[in-house]
């Protein structure tokens, strides 16, 4: 089971990662990720009726939360994940839905690296902008 603090349960916090998230989707789910202020990633699930009966919809959310467990060190933390089921995933077994979900959750980890070195590098650059006084100046006045 996943842990309390892991979770994403309410729907304003569903309804903020699909306006303002990015997104990566294939034939079988799609995964919406966003960025959030607290120290650990949470993670959501949702399945369509249109998948099948609640039998089955449940059956899918269950190997998605299984998945998401025995793999927890892929998901960067500070970020919230949505995961949406689509018709075609209850369909897998259980082992081909792990390798592409392992695949997918790659390509966002690979999107979220790019942006956080992206947003370090203007931060470093925003430091070295206006260098402070050098050594042995004295800083806003004159020099003695």
């Amino acid at each position: 089971m996943i842990r309390k603090e892991y979770r994403l349960k309410e729907k304003r916090d569903f309804g903020r990662v699909y306006r303002k998230g990015k997104f990566l989707s294939n034939r079988y789910f799609v995964i919406y990720y966003l960025r959030h202020p607290g120290p650990a990633y949470r993670i959501g699930f949702s399945v369509s009726r249109k998948l099948g009966k609640a039998v089955r919809r449940n059956r899918s959310k269950r190997r998605l939360r299984e998945i998401c467990r025995r793999h927890a060190e892929i998901f960067p933390n500070g970020y919230d994940y949505v995961f949406i089921a689509r018709t075609d995933f209850a369909a897998l077994d259980f082992f081909e839905a792990e390798a592409l979900l392992l695949r997918q959750m790659a390509r966002v980890r690979s999107f979220i690296e790019a942006k956080e070195a992206g947003r370090q590098e203007a931060k470093n650059a925003a430091g070295k902008g206006s260098p402070g006084p050098a050594a042995g100046e004295k800083q806003g006045g004159q020099a003695g």
